[in-house]
């Protein structure tokens, strides 16, 4: 076999397996968007509107803006890919002219690669949606360690409480006892 026939052989399984790999890649972008614009919704419906602390506030904050840029990138990633379609059916137009101007084989593979900016968006993106999964365990432990302080505080007061009117009680007995003492 000849390079040339190698190349040709080969040349529609790349291309096929690269069109998978970009289907693949946008059906799990689009997951991550679902998860990250589900977990946004989420956050704020469920959100205590009483945040107790200021580290509380500011992973709140941060949550939010994550997810929010997150989701940002997600939609500017799956823009892309109709982008990618336009510039792959260009090259097609001009690979077809090629063909009937210069009669000549050329390339038996025609494909449009993503943008380098395509790559660094793609990464941030990555990066952004971890980030955020990070704030949101950081805010929800803080939240869950604020709502127990909360809690105990309660709980350390009631107790209180109670051994106030413990106290108070056995004044009284005694009190009542003493009173019985000078009636007598």
């Amino acid at each position: 076999m000849t390079k040339e026939q190698i190349d040709k052989a080969y040349a529609k399984t790349e291309s096929e397996t690269t069109e998978k790999a970009n289907e693949h890649l946008f059906l799990f972008i689009k997951q991550i968007l679902v998860l990250t614009t589900t977990l946004l919704g989420l956050l704020i419906s469920f959100s205590d509107k009483n945040l107790n602390s200021q580290i509380e506030i500011v992973l709140f904050i941060t949550t939010l803006s994550l997810l929010g840029f997150c989701i940002l990138l997600g939609l500017a990633i799956l823009y892309e890919r109709p982008r990618n379609f336009s510039v792959l059916r260009t090259k097609i137009l001009e690979h077809k002219q090629s063909l009937l101007t210069n009669s000549q084989e050329s390339e038996s593979t025609i494909f449009a690669p993503f943008s380098k900016f395509f790559l660094i968006k793609a990464k941030i993106y990555y990066a952004s949606f971890a980030s955020s999964i990070v704030a949101l365990v950081l805010y929800g432990s803080f939240a869950l360690q604020s709502e127990f302080k909360t809690k105990q505080e309660k709980i350390n007061d009631e107790n209180k409480i109670d051994l106030l009117i413990k106290k108070i009680d056995k004044l009284e007995y005694k009190l009542n006892s003493i009173k019985s003492d000078t009636i007598k």
